[in-house]
């Protein structure tokens, strides 16, 4: 009797988780969404600064040119 109940209780514990819960998956989306926002706008900060970096490059550049 006490292993039939045993078994009940298991099968029960395994019919009841069928995935995830629409919480779960919202949380999840969430949590990627608010990373990528900060992946792409370090991304976008990081190829700005470059940018000025080689403006200024070329200025030294084009300056060094004229002093040859």
């Amino acid at each position: 009797m006490k292993q039939s109940t045993h078994l009940n209780r298991s099968t029960r514990v395994l019919n009841s988780s069928h995935g995830f819960s629409m919480l779960e998956v919202i949380c999840v989306l969430l949590l990627i969404g608010i990373i990528s926002t900060v992946i792409i706008s370090r991304a976008m900060d990081n190829s700005a600064e470059l940018l000025a970096e080689v403006e200024i490059v070329k200025g030294h550049v084009r300056y060094a040119q004229t002093r040859a």
